[in-house]
């Protein structure tokens, strides 16, 4: 449910966008790719929806898996107000995402436009939905300074901005964990 709405939100927000900011192309072909395979998944899904395979094998695995999507889409489309609902928070935290990159870049002095690291940052919140590593260590860095390209910057501002962020989460979760593990430390 929160990925369809993630994919329709990103789709339809950063191709608006794109649209008025110069210069990200590659960002915008992006979101085209994106859009199309969402659409192709929702096409899939309604084609084989009245399609049955048995057993364990990859065409059941992907034959089940749509239907799952369709399934979701259609509880998306009982419940407009939920639908809206999860949208606002998906949206509202997309924005705090893209206002602490910016605010980010903005300290170690690299300049960008708030709406291209916005771009930006709905490109990495779909990326990030694929781990390859525990919490992407390494990974979400680079990815995450690849997709900063679009937004404008160089590679290595990109990375900057990438690791200064793990580093403050890191020191952010430090200090709420300890003192949250502290306080419920009777209880171990």
């Amino acid at each position: 449910y929160l990925f369809v709405a993630s994919l329709i939100l990103t789709c339809v927000g950063g191709l608006t966008l794109s649209y008025f900011v110069d210069g990200v192309t590659e960002i915008r072909m992006t979101f085209y790719l994106m859009l199309i395979g969402l659409i192709g998944m929702l096409g899939g899904a309604v084609i084989t929806r009245g399609i049955t395979v048995n057993g364990t094998g990859i065409l059941h695995k992907i034959i089940g898996f749509l239907h799952a999507i369709i399934s979701q889409v259609g509880a998306l489309s009982k419940q407009p107000i939920l639908f809206i609902k999860v949208m606002l928070i998906i949206g509202f935290s997309a924005g705090i995402h893209a206002a602490w990159f910016y605010q980010t870049a903005f300290i170690l002095g690299i300049e960008v436009s708030f709406a291209g690291i916005m771009l930006a940052t709905l490109v990495f919140r779909i990326l990030m939905l694929v781990r390859f590593l525990p919490g992407n260590l390494g990974i979400q860095e680079l990815m995450t300074s690849i997709v900063f390209l679009g937004a404008g910057l160089t590679l290595e501002e990109g990375l900057l901005i990438a690791v200064f962020n793990r580093a403050a989460s890191v020191v952010l979760a430090s200090v709420i964990g300890l003192a949250g593990l502290y306080h419920n430390f009777r209880y171990f």
